[in-house]
């Protein structure tokens, strides 16, 4: 690729086809998510996960029971998220 068309795709001049895209997204060690900024739930994942790396299995199993019983209460109408 070279470095105009890169701009191009940079500045919105041009689209990427979805073949350039994964290219870039490969050889840039990341997402396609990521480099349409489309990464929030990538991010909130990676929140999570950085929440519970120090967590003990008590701690986990306790945080587990409890994200189960808001997933049921979600999923039965009980409580609506907010985004």
């Amino acid at each position: 690729m070279s470095t105009v068309f890169i701009s191009q795709i940079e500045t919105s001049v041009r689209k990427p086809s979805l073949e350039t895209a994964y290219k870039l997204s490969t050889a840039l060690a990341t997402t396609i998510d990521t480099l349409i900024g489309n990464d929030k739930l990538e991010t909130k994942y990676g929140e999570l996960s950085r929440l519970l790396a120090c967590k003990n299995s008590d701690e986990l199993s306790f945080i587990i029971g409890i994200v189960r019983e808001i997933c049921s209460n979600i999923q039965g109408g009980k409580i609506i998220p907010n985004e």
